[in-house]
């Protein structure tokens, strides 16, 4: 999901993780961006894993993907109000990732 805000720097552990999503040479935007996806990443994940373990009717990766996309959607969506112009450009920002996957 994030693959196009960290390029090469995408790493499994967590330290260089948050390291990197804390770098003060990435645009606000980005930084803003990275901070959401882990949030609502951890929260799916915490999610899917109540599911498994109270109903046992797993999701797919697939699905939890496109689950996490809506999530960061749906909260950009509900930030606009408060700075229109920078919540856009972030949807903006968002949107060009699915775009260019798509390609």
């Amino acid at each position: 999901l994030v693959g196009f805000l960290l390029g090469s720097r995408v790493n499994p552990d967590w330290a260089i993780t948050v390291a990197s999503i804390m770098s003060p040479r990435r645009r606000e935007i980005d930084t803003c961006l990275l901070k959401l996806a882990l949030q609502a990443s951890i929260y799916s994940l915490w999610r899917e894993r109540n599911i498994r373990r109270h109903q046992g009717n797993p999701l797919s990766a697939a699905q939890m993907v496109r689950y996490i996309d809506k999530t960061i959607r749906n909260r950009i969506s509900s930030l606009r109000k408060r700075k229109p112009s920078f919540y856009s450009d972030m949807m903006q920002r968002w949107l060009a990732r699915t775009s260019s996957q798509q390609s």
